[in-house]
């Protein structure tokens, strides 16, 4: 193993994000947020809105830097580049769903 005390690697990612609306209901946008590349929902369960339980198992899996939202790494003293410091910053479009309702009081 290449033990380098003067440099570190910093890998953050966010794996994706969802906003479900929970204040119309048989919406026929149940989310109204999300990744623009996520995939699509299943017909049977667009109108209902999923659980803890369900969410918390949608995070178990470990995803890849490409198929994250948001990923940025940092590199103090990179091995192949001639710079003090890499850093690399991938951000995925999220497809947001305008509902009037939302802003008025």
């Amino acid at each position: 193993a290449l033990q380098r005390p003067d440099s570190f690697f910093v890998d953050l990612g966010l794996g994706g994000l969802r906003v479900y609306d929970g204040t119309t209901e048989g919406s026929l946008f149940p989310q109204i947020a999300k990744v623009k590349d996520s995939l699509p929902v299943a017909n049977n369960r667009k109108s209902q809105i999923p659980s803890r339980e369900e969410l918390a198992s949608d995070v178990t899996e470990d995803l890849d830097s490409e198929d994250r939202l948001f990923n940025m790494q940092l590199e103090q003293n990179p091995l192949q580049s001639d710079a003090d410091t890499a850093v690399n910053v991938k951000l995925k479009s999220i497809e947001v769903i305008y509902n009037p309702r939302f802003l008025v009081e």
